[in-house]
Order: structure tokens, then C-alpha cells, then sequence
């Protein structure tokens, strides 16, 4: 059975047990793409739940009628399969990078992108939200394999203009530490960085608002930092006055 709902004009599709949408209380649920190359053999499984992913053979279908609804649709993807999938149905959006982990043992080949990947992912203006995860928790060695093949991706995409926004893949939490982390990789500049999380980032998510911009008739929602971040990243967390839709915001303090 597959559960289905509407949130900020998207669709939302999973076919996970209806008890998961407890951790999903606001924000997209993707169409649950996970190696779609083996679908055929882990459908005949029984021995877990949850993790055999959307029957790729519906989602073109899927993505059709949440259009004609009028309805924005993201895919999470974890191999290039998933990616090409999803991309030849004409999803908005990827939740995700291929390859946001692999084994040592496992074909890194699933994971790459290809120029004809990043060439029709920008054709198609398809937005891409690496989302990384496990960097918080995996050794040093499995994080250095994660991270060569994340920031070719990365570089690839950019190379060819691919529409990039970022965003947390941890319940609960921003993308703050998300960020900092993928502005280590050096995929991308500061400057970069900042423009991704705070003017492609917000346009995305509320893309009939003006907002992301210091600019006459958009929404005053913005921070002001003790130190510039284009010299130093690190500036980010040191926040000084906040404002929101024109209004100033008091801090405040967190209990020890």
C-alpha cells in the first residue's frame, strides 16, 4: 500500500507503512526510489521493512498525474539508476546525490554521474538537494571514499549550471551543519555556498514569494553577521541582529 499526501503544492508518495510519516511532520515526502536496478529481487523479499523502494515502472505515471494536479514532485535517489529514472519521468526535484553512501566492497560506478546526466538534469531545470548524510557518524576512511565521489558529483553538476539547493536530511535539525560540511568539500566557493543556501534554497521552497534578496518589494528576512562569510565560512555562526518580514527578533538564550 502506498500512502500519499499534498503539502506545499507537492506530492508526496512512499511506500513505507503510514507509521513513518510520523517522523515526516512538515516538508516533502519524495517518491522512495533505492536501487531501482534490483527492484525485481528485493520485492520478493520478506525479511525487512521499508527499504525496497518505490516499482520504478510507476513513477512516470505518478509524476504525470501529480503535474496535471498542478503538483511539484521530488524523487530521493540513491544510485544513478534511481537518478536516471526518476529524471526520464520528469520529476522537480532530487532528495539526494547517488551515493550518498556505498561500501567498500561496492561498485562506485552505481553512484557516478555522467556529463549526459548533469547536461539533461539542467535541460530539464531539475533541482538537486545533495542532502549528506552519515559524515557525522562514519570513520575516517569511509567518509574519504563518500566524499571523492560527492564532490565530483558536486563538480560535475556545477560545471554544467544544474540548480542546487541544501537542505538537512536529519529530522528536527537545519542544514546548518549540513552546510558547513559540504562547503569543506571545496566544490564550491563561499560566495557560492551562500547564494545556494540563501537565495536558491528559499526560491525553491516558496517559489511564489519574494524572498532570498535584498531588494525593493521583497520580504526584509535576513540576518546580520559579526564577520563577512565570503572571507570566512565560519562567520555564519556569528549572528548578530535578526530581522523577519521587516521585524526584529530578540534572541533567545538556550537553557544549559
Amino acid at each position: 500500500m502506498f500512502s500519499t499526501r499534498v503539502e506545499m503544492n507537492r506530492l508526496c508518495v512512499h511506500p513505507l507503512p503510514l507509521t513513518s510519516y510520523v517522523l515526516h511532520a512538515r516538508g516533502d515526502e519524495p517518491i522512495y526510489l533505492l536501487e531501482s536496478e534490483a527492484y525485481a529481487q528485493q520485492v520478493k523479499r520478506n525479511d525487512t521493512v521499508g527499504d525496497r523502494g518505490l516499482d520504478p515502472a510507476l513513477v512516470p505515471s505518478i509524476v504525470a498525474k501529480a503535474h496535471a494536479a498542478g503538483l511539484r514532485v521530488s524523487a530521493h535517489v540513491d544510485t544513478i539508476t534511481d537518478y536516471r529514472v526518476a529524471l526520464r519521468a520528469g520529476v522537480d526535484e532530487m532528495a539526494h546525490l547517488p551515493g550518498y553512501y556505498f561500501g567498500e566492497k561496492d561498485d562506485r560506478r552505481k553512484y557516478e554521474l555522467t556529463i549526459e546526466d548533469a547536461k539533461e538534469t539542467a535541460r530539464r531545470g531539475v533541482w538537486v538537494v545533495p542532502c549528506p548524510i552519515v559524515y557525522e557518524r562514519a570513520d575516517a576512511k569511509t567518509l574519504a571514499r563518500i566524499d571523492e565521489l560527492r564532490t565530483r558529483n558536486l563538480t560535475l553538476l556545477k560545471k554544467h549550471r544544474v540548480n542546487i539547493a541544501l537542505g538537512s536530511d536529519n529530522y528536527g535539525s537545519t542544514p546548518l551543519n549540513t552546510v558547513l560540511y559540504l562547503n569543506k568539500t571545496g566544490a564550491f566557493s563561499n560566495l557560492e555556498t551562500l547564494k545556494m543556501w540563501c537565495e536558491a534554497t528559499p526560491q525553491t521552497i516558496f517559489p511564489k514569494r519574494k524572498i532570498g534578496f535584498l531588494r525593493k518589494g521583497y520580504e526584509a528576512s535576513f540576518l546580520v553577521l559579526d564577520g563577512n562569510p565570503v572571507k570566512d565560512f565560519a562567520q555564519i555562526n556569528n549572528i548578530r541582529l535578526r530581522f523577519k518580514q521587516g521585524r526584529f527578533l530578540t534572541s533567545v538564550e538556550k537553557k544549559p
